[in-house]
């Protein structure tokens, strides 16, 4: 019983240790996307492959070196976020264009509370922190014509790394 009692009480304390705290810093190590239906009464995670075009939102969120739900100063800052498109999107964005114009962060709220990256980074303001478990929320607000979709996001941290990851190909009819 004894063992058990000391076992666990080792694996509360290596959990602890590997969470970021709002005093500690807290390394990204990429970035995740997600493409997301809004045209029910609730979001829903697209896994069929399909979403109307008036409804697609692009849920990004950094992953990290540890785990938990804490706020921590990032060992470097987010600087840009980018959004292009893997397809031609219309006449004057072809493929490998940057189309992060025709998405808005959306809603607000959902982005971290401090330095989101709706008012730091079109403000030209590095986003300095980052709440574990929050995502942003991107609406795509220009409809393209009805077709297969990719996008790849690009986040650039202040130290010249660019963290990348691309999403499904989506068909938006």
């Amino acid at each position: 019983m004894m063992k058990k009692y000391c076992l666990l009480c080792l694996l509360s304390v290596l959990c602890l240790s590997m969470t970021c705290d709002e005093d500690s810093f807290c390394d990204m190590t990429g970035v995740a996307v997600t493409v997301i239906d809004n045209s029910g009464e609730t979001f829903r995670e697209v896994d069929d492959g399909q979403c109307p075009k008036e409804a697609m939102i692009l849920q990004i969120e950094p992953e990290w070196d540890a785990t938990g739900y804490n706020s921590g100063k990032l060992t470097s800052p987010i600087v840009g976020l980018r959004i292009i498109t893997l397809n031609d999107f219309d006449d004057s964005h072809k493929a490998g264009s940057d189309v992060s114009e025709y998405f808005k962060t959306y809603p607000r709220e959902l982005c971290p509370n401090e330095n989101t990256v709706y008012d730091s980074l079109e403000n030209g303001t590095p986003i300095d922190s980052w709440q574990t478990g929050y995502s942003c929320f991107k609406a795509l607000l220009k409809v393209p014509a009805p077709g297969d979709y990719a996008f790849r996001i690009d986040m650039k941290l202040k130290d010249s790394e660019t963290l990348t990851c691309t999403t499904q190909s989506i068909h938006l009819y």
